[in-house]
């Protein structure tokens, strides 16, 4: 929610080559339906359902640069089938800087209209399940520019394979 994924995730695709892929945009093509729209008709069940169909595909592509939706890593097995297939990137930053861009937003519709507490809190539960399968936790509250080469320096560093896709929560 409101962490750079994407913005980090296409200056990943352009600094490496790899395609990048939004979760979120992924699912819109298997569903003929946006997550946004399936949430206003009630069908959380189907936008969890849609995203693990996502997860299963997309986390066996080669050279490629996967954004997930803040949602996607409640369900552990999607958390395990990343892990087991991608170098997961958690891209972490402050709730402070997170809320103005996530609070009135209303094509987030998990966040909007929320308050303050309300959000912190959905923000603290899912903190632990990124935290438990990434390979790498990155913050990123400064120069998104400068968060994509500090991702790229730590593959690198920890010999991640290139070829592998990195998975960005």
């Amino acid at each position: 929610m409101g962490c750079g994924k994407t913005k980090i995730g296409k200056l990943l695709s352009e600094k490496t080559g790899f395609v990048f892929v939004d979760t979120d945009d992924y699912v819109r093509e298997l569903a003929g339906i946006s997550i946004h729209d399936m949430l206003l008709e009630g069908r959380m069940a189907d936008v969890r359902r849609f995203e693990r169909i996502a997860v299963e595909e997309l986390s066996k592509r080669e050279n490629a640069i996967i954004a997930t939706g803040g949602g996607v890593m409640i369900k552990e097995e999607n958390g395990r089938t990343f892990h087991e297939n991608c170098s997961i990137v958690y891209l972490r930053r402050n709730f402070d800087t997170v809320y103005p861009l996530i609070s009135n937003d209303p094509v987030r519709i998990v966040a909007y209209g929320k308050t303050y507490e309300e959000l912190k809190k959905l923000y603290d539960e899912r903190i632990p399940l990124y935290e438990k399968y990434a390979d790498l936790i990155i913050d990123n509250d400064g120069d998104p520019e400068e968060t994509a080469e500090a991702i790229l320096a730590a593959l690198k560093k920890n010999n991640r394979q290139t070829s592998s896709p990195a998975c960005i929560k």
